[in-house]
């Protein structure tokens, strides 16, 4: 309709009622936004004018177009065995391409990865891929399917004995500070889906060495054998299993007892210090099951003021007893035993701050697949279009991935470390993004956040204060989008985990932008927020 010449559109509803305000009419001229926006010479001005544009006008292709986008993996020609100093090493299922030198040119990274185009029969699908993510190349070895290593880090592992490319990855990731891998937004390399059988147990003899080597003695690595990628799911034996669970709950006394005894049952072995922070509850039903709670166990905290979400976890946090805190939803039932189990196994790495599980509403739709920013400017569920139990996209939804954040709803963190940070933002994120903006802390301290899809529970989703639709909520929570928006731009703009062909203007992993992205590349590393006076 960009055409300067006016319009007419009828807008309706889907019974054919006409909606208020209709007709509209719309006149837009060809490109003059754009122009007007790359004109813009100050670069904060810049950076908030390139936001605005890609909100309004991004546009999206399906999957299947990725070929159209990058013409370049129609290149018949081989790529070289080395260049630039670089060693290109890739499973047997991939040819990589010719072009690949001109992308090594002038790199000094470690390690560069690659996207990849998948084809299977005539079809041809983009594998895109995310900055380094650590605990998803330990459960499935994506990054070693096409990479380049750094000629000394190649001859060094050679001489170690490493003759697979799983191998050698391993090996050189045991030399190099995991920060340093860069990740190339552009397929490089065609692999035949059908070939990547014989990945999976090169995948797992490497795993098997690399965690040895790490005197990771106490683990456990379960192969799965119903995906097309290698996929695994290692278990780490858990130092101390003990964790203080921090439940708000308003009434619904029904629903908290529910929550309770699945979180007790289906979890033996942890020692739960339970917390309930009552806020205003004033059913008498639900103060029997107060009195039942204390009885098992479990302590009972008085809020006496308005939901601030924040500021009642952070309370509560300071009653913790044990090492580990874990914040739970009273809208959540544990539909299966070890889940507590799975997430703190996670904890036993150092260097992972916050861990989620998969959650699924009770219609067996996908709620929570770890959290991703920059759709529609914001942070938003992966796979809320998904029924459980899908294998999710590059079967995210079989290994334990990185991503940038993971839902308050389940979350386990570490009590101190939780302390350290100054807990939830209670003043710019009192109900929403609280959750997301801790876990972008942890990572700009340099801790991993783990979303893990081998334990799942059903969320239910704001019985107790519904949804943010009335007014005042509303506008409240505009505030809070505005506040993301404001502190966490420059991950919003570039979430290391969501890859940047992906469309913003639709629900994660759904469809690809129509401009192919700059080969410019990424790491994982999330810089500090930005900080606004406390006046504001």
């Amino acid at each position: 309709l960009a055409d300067g010449e006016p319009h007419v559109l009828r807008v309706e509803t889907s019974t054919g009622q006409p909606l208020y305000g209709s007709p509209v009419t719309i006149i837009a001229y060809p490109n003059a936004f754009r122009e007007a926006c790359e004109a813009v010479a100050d670069p904060v001005r810049s950076r908030m004018a390139d936001m605005a544009l890609t909100r309004l006008m991004e546009n999206s292709v399906p999957l299947a177009a990725y070929g159209e986008l990058f013409p370049e993996i129609e290149d018949p020609h081989p790529a070289p065995d080395s260049c630039h100093g670089y060693q290109i090493l890739h499973h047997e299922s991939v040819q990589p391409l010719a072009s690949i030198a001109q992308l090594l040119e002038n790199m000094d990274a470690p390690i560069v990865y690659f996207d990849l185009a998948m084809t299977s029969g005539a079809e041809c699908y983009p594998l895109l891929l995310p900055a380094y993510d650590h605990e998803r190349q330990l459960e499935q070895g994506y990054a070693a399917l096409l990479f380049a290593l750094r000629s000394d880090l190649y001859a060094e592992a050679r001489r170690a004995g490493a003759d697979t490319p799983s191998a050698i990855f391993f090996h050189a990731l045991q030399q190099i500070d995991p920060s340093e891998i860069l990740h190339i937004p552009r397929p490089r390399g065609i692999c035949d889906e059908a070939r990547l059988a014989s990945l999976h147990q090169e995948h797992l003899d490497a795993l098997a060495e690399y965690l040895d080597a790490n005197a990771e003695a106490d683990v456990e690595i379960w192969p799965r054998k119903d995906t097309v990628f290698p996929a695994c799911h290692i278990r780490r034996a858990i130092s101390e299993p003990a964790l203080t669970v921090i439940i708000p709950t308003r009434n619904q006394g029904r629903m908290l007892w529910e929550c309770v005894q699945s979180l007790r049952a289906r979890n033996p072995g942890i020692d739960l210090d339970l917390i309930i922070v009552d806020n205003l509850s004033d059913e008498p039903a639900t103060a029997k099951v107060f009195e039942q709670i204390e009885k098992t166990g479990g302590r009972i905290l008085e809020f006496d003021s308005g939901f601030n979400y924040a500021l009642i976890n952070n309370l509560a946090a300071r009653h913790a007893r044990h090492p580990n805190l874990c914040f739970l939803n009273n809208d959540v039932a544990f539909s299966e035993p070890g889940v507590l189990t799975e997430l703190l196994g996670r904890l036993q790495s150092d260097n992972v701050g916050a861990v989620g599980p998969l959650m699924r509403r009770a219609s067996d739709i996908i709620q929570h697949g770890g959290v991703v920013l920059g759709p529609h400017a914001g942070a938003c569920h992966a796979f809320e279009d998904r029924m459980y139990p899908d294998v999710g996209y590059g079967e995210l939804l079989r290994v334990a991935h990185e991503c940038a954040a993971v839902t308050g709803a389940l979350m386990v963190t570490r009590t101190a470390l939780f302390e350290e940070l100054g807990g939830f933002e209670e003043r710019l994120f009192p109900v929403n993004f609280n959750d997301v903006d801790y876990c972008l802390r942890l990572r700009a301290a340099g801790y991993r956040v783990v979303f893990s899809p081998h334990v799942c529970v059903q969320h239910f989703e704001s019985v107790s204060r519904g949804r943010e639709n009335r007014s005042v909520s509303a506008t409240r929570m505009l505030r809070e989008v505005q506040m993301l928006r404001e502190r966490w731009g420059h991950v919003i703009r570039n979430d290391p985990f969501f890859h940047p062909q992906f469309s913003r203007d639709t629900l994660p992993y759904r469809a690809l932008t129509s401009r192919p992205v700059k080969a410019v590349g990424r790491k994982s590393v999330i810089e500090a927020p930005r900080l606004s006076p406390r006046w504001s």
